[in-house]
C-alpha cells in the first residue's frame, strides 16, 4: 500500500517519502509499531510535534495535495 502511495504522490507531484518520526509519539505511531508503515506527505514543515504546530499552520494547499494522492490512490487499488 505504501508503494502505491508514493508511486501515487509521485504521478500527481506531491513530495511524500517513507516516515519514521523517531524520539515522539505521533498519531501513526500505533500503526508503525502494529507492523504498517507510515508516509508523510508535504515534508518542509519542521514544527512537527512541537508546541507551534497547531492546526493554522494547515493550508489548503497541503490538504488539497493530500487529497489529490488519496484519489490516484483510490484509483489505483480498483
Amino acid at each position: 500500500l505504501v508503494d502505491n502511495a508514493l508511486d501515487s504522490a509521485v504521478t500527481v507531484g506531491v513530495d511524500a517519502r517513507r516516515f519514521r518520526l523517531e524520539g515522539a509519539d505521533s498519531d501513526h505511531s500505533s500503526f508503525i509499531r502494529g507492523g504498517m508503515q507510515a508516509i508523510l506527505f508535504n515534508r518542509d514543515f519542521n514544527l512537527l510535534h512541537t508546541p507551534q504546530d497547531t492546526i493554522d499552520h494547515i493550508t489548503e494547499a497541503s490538504l488539497a495535495a493530500t487529497a489529490k494522492v488519496g484519489m490516484e490512490l483510490l484509483g489505483r487499488l480498483k
